[in-house]
């Protein structure tokens, strides 16, 4: 009797889960339905955005100098280092 009742619980406990999974898969599919009448909407409508005002590109002038990179001089060694090579300014 009580392997009934333990088995007749555990069927319950399932039928629950399914029941949540079933939900969740009907919400989903429910988004994803959405999500695809937005993109036919969208795709529909033929709107583009409008061109930018300004195409050309604006520069700053706020860069006083720039810095070059290059090997530096290992001290210990007396020949430009490896693995600092590109990775330290060099003015």
């Amino acid at each position: 009797m009580n392997d009934y009742i333990s088995l007749k619980e555990q069927k319950v406990i399932l039928d629950q889960e399914r029941v949540r999974l079933e939900q969740e898969k009907f919400r989903v599919q429910n988004l994803l339905h959405g999500m695809q009448q937005v993109m036919n909407a969208y795709n529909a409508s033929g709107n583009v955005a409008p061109p930018a005002a300004a195409a050309t590109p604006m520069i700053q002038a706020s860069v006083t100098r720039s810095t070059v990179m290059g090997p530096r001089a290992d001290p210990f060694r007396g020949s430009p280092s490896a693995a600092g090579e590109l990775d330290k300014p060099f003015a």
